[in-house]
């Protein structure tokens, strides 16, 4: 992302990973299967839709929304953990795990 004000949009991906650098605005991902991704900070929103097997870590983000997901993994900086709004609906097997600076093993959360 070379600009805050970018999104990214994901669409029926499977076995895929992603790293995305810079800041941006958004990033949805609808309809996908078995999919990692690393980014940094967001403006806005991480939405994540209709999937299957779902991993990522994530900066600073205001919203993160997971709706309709079956097997995600949230990787979060604990300092940024709590700032964030979780909204979640129909979601099964959900483990958020917090990153901390000090300790390189991630710790449960949810």
């Amino acid at each position: 992302l070379s600009h805050p004000g970018e999104a990214i949009s994901l669409y029926k991906c499977t076995n895929v990973g992603i790293q995305i650098t810079g800041k941006g605005s958004s990033i949805t991902i609808i309809n996908c299967n078995n999919v990692s991704m690393v980014c940094g900070d967001l403006i806005a929103t991480l939405e994540i839709t209709n999937c299957r097997k779902v991993k990522f870590q994530i900066g600073k983000v205001p919203t993160i929304q997971i709706d309709n997901v079956s097997e995600c993994e949230c990787y979060v900086n604990k300092e940024n953990r709590d700032k964030t709004e979780w909204i979640t609906s129909n979601v099964s097997e959900m483990e958020i795990l917090s990153i901390e600076k000090d300790n390189p093993d991630p710790v449960r959360y949810v």
